[in-house]
């Protein structure tokens, strides 16, 4: 695809997306996969906000009820070393994905974690 990317600790692609209004969102591309019955998949996700302490009721219903709503991925949650939390936004799709449809993934990853980090004003990740 032509793509700038990074490897980071784990062996996993990072990449940074240019946003409108000077954001930016950094995508991870899982460099292992898993296997679901035969079928191999790979994860892309990205760091939507950071909480501090455990997370506002409010924020955990929002999450859930927009995990009903959206066609493809979910939200996470993911507990950092000293306490808080990540709220991670990630979809898998076949490690045999052309690079159209990886590139889909992508931009559907950025996005929704990018509209969740703006909707709770955090800095731009």
């Amino acid at each position: 695809m032509g793509l700038k990317y990074q490897i980071d600790s784990d062996g996993d692609f990072k990449l940074l997306f240019g946003l409108e209004d000077n954001r930016s969102q950094w995508i991870y591309i899982n460099s292992n996969t898993e296997r679901f019955h035969g079928l191999e998949i790979r994860e892309v996700w990205s760091f939507a906000i950071d909480i501090s302490g455990l997370p506002d009721p409010g924020l955990m219903l929002y999450l859930l009820k927009n995990n009903r709503e959206l066609k493809f991925g979910s939200w996470r949650m993911s507990e950092k070393s000293g306490g808080g939390y990540f709220v991670i936004f990630a979809a898998q799709t076949s490690a045999e994905s052309d690079a159209d449809m990886l590139y889909a993934v992508m931009e559907m990853v950025m996005s929704v974690a990018d509209g969740l980090e703006k909707m709770y004003g955090q800095d731009d990740n």
